[in-house]
Order: structure tokens, then C-alpha cells, then sequence
């Protein structure tokens, strides 16, 4: 799936954690795209997120994370 994805986004290892434990980010970036995979440094997949457009950067929001199973699905 993440080789046939094009919308990945890797992040900073701190901001993945809060995305990971189902947090919110804001990010100075912007990204064309409204959906995403959250990728780490070894392309490995960690998140599904959705992208909203804020007035100085973007809201990343997770949608379904690889520890949601630990929290609520498990």
C-alpha cells in the first residue's frame, strides 16, 4: 500500500508520537492533498491521516493509527 500511495507524509519522530497516541498536530507546511499515509523513516506505515488547511500551516488529523488496536479496537 505505501508503494502505490503517493499522498506519504513522514514527520519528526516527536510528532508522530502525538499522532500515534490519537492527538492532533498542527505543521508550518502546507500539502495539496486532503488524505494521507503517515510513514516512518523506513517506509514503513503507521497512520492514515486527514489534512485540513489552517491559517498558517496545516492541521494533520489521525483517522486510524497502528496503536488504535491497543487503545479501543483490541
Amino acid at each position: 500500500m505505501v508503494k502505490d500511495c503517493e499522498n506519504k507524509l513522514n514527520l519528526p519522530e516527536p510528532l508522530v508520537q502525538k499522532i500515534l497516541y490519537g492527538k492532533s498536530i498542527i505543521v508550518k507546511e502546507r500539502f495539496s492533498y486532503e488524505r494521507a499515509l503517515l510513514v516512518d523513516s523506513y517506509g514503513d506505515f503507521l497512520a492514515f491521516v486527514f489534512l485540513r488547511g489552517e491559517p498558517h500551516g496545516t492541521k494533520i488529523i489521525p483517522e486510524l493509527d497502528i496503536g488504535w488496536y491497543l487503545r479501543e479496537g483490541g
